[in-house]
C-alpha cells in the first residue's frame, strides 16, 4: 500500500534508516508513482529501491536490471508526460514514423513509451470521431450523393483551414449534406462581403 510519508515509509522499511534524505524521498516518490499506476507491491519496491541506490551511488548486482529500473524510476520521478502538443509537433517533424522510430523518440525526450501511445490513440480516435461523425453520417450522404462541381469547391474551401484532403473532403460532404449548393452560396457571400481569397 502507499506511504504518507518519508518518515512513514522510513518507520515501516527500516532498510531505509541507511540512506540519505534525498535518497528517502526519491524513495517514496517512487514506490508510490509505480504503486498508484500498476498496483504491483513487488515492482514499486523494486523500483523505489533502485532509485535510492542511484540517488546515493550503490550499485547494484544485475546491471542490466539497474539500468531499467533507473530509467523507469528518473520517468517516475521526473513525472514528465507527453502533450499533444508534443506528439503534433513529433508528427509534423516525423511523418508516419515506425513504432521504433516513436520510442526512440519518447525515450529521447524522457517521456513514457506506453503514456506517448496513450496520447497517439486518444488523438487517433478523436480523430477517428471526425471523420466518422457529423451531417454526412447521420444522413448518410456521400460523395455520390453530392454535386461534383460543388464537392471540389468544398474541398478546396475547407483545404485552407485543413492540410489533409480527406478530412477536408470530409467537412465539404458535412456542408453539402444540410445544403447541396453550400459552396455556391457561400461564394456568393463572400463576393457579397467582399472577401478576400
Amino acid at each position: 500500500m502507499p506511504y504518507n510519508s518519508v518518515s512513514d515509509a522510513e518507520s515501516r522499511n527500516p532498510a531505509l534508516k541507511k540512506y540519505s534524505e534525498k535518497a528517502k524521498r526519491g524513495w517514496f516518490k517512487s514506490f508510490n508513482s509505480v504503486f498508484d499506476k500498476d498496483g504491483d507491491e513487488k515492482k514499486a519496491f523494486a523500483v523505489a529501491y533502485s532509485v535510492a541506490n542511484k540517488i546515493d551511488g550503490k550499485k547494484k548486482k544485475s546491471h542490466l536490471v539497474a539500468c531499467e529500473l533507473i530509467r523507469i524510476s528518473r520517468l517516475l520521478i521526473a513525472e514528465k508526460e507527453a502533450t499533444e502538443e508534443d506528439m503534433i509537433a513529433f508528427f509534423k517533424d516525423n511523418p508516419n514514423p515506425s513504432d521504433d522510430k516513436l520510442h526512440e523518440w519518447a525515450e529521447e525526450n524522457d517521456f513514457d513509451k506506453h503514456q506517448v501511445e496513450e496520447v497517439v490513440y486518444k488523438m487517433t480516435t478523436r480523430f477517428v470521431g471526425l471523420l466518422t461523425g457529423g451531417r454526412s453520417n447521420e444522413q448518410k450522404f456521400t460523395e455520390k450523393d453530392a454535386d461534383a462541381d460543388e464537392l471540389k469547391m468544398g474541398i478546396e474551401v475547407e483545404l485552407e483551414h485543413s492540410g489533409d484532403k480527406e478530412l477536408a473532403k470530409k467537412i465539404a460532404l458535412d456542408h453539402l449534406a444540410e445544403a447541396k449548393d453550400y459552396y455556391t452560396a457561400l461564394d456568393k457571400m463572400e463576393e457579397e462581403l467582399d472577401v478576400k481569397k
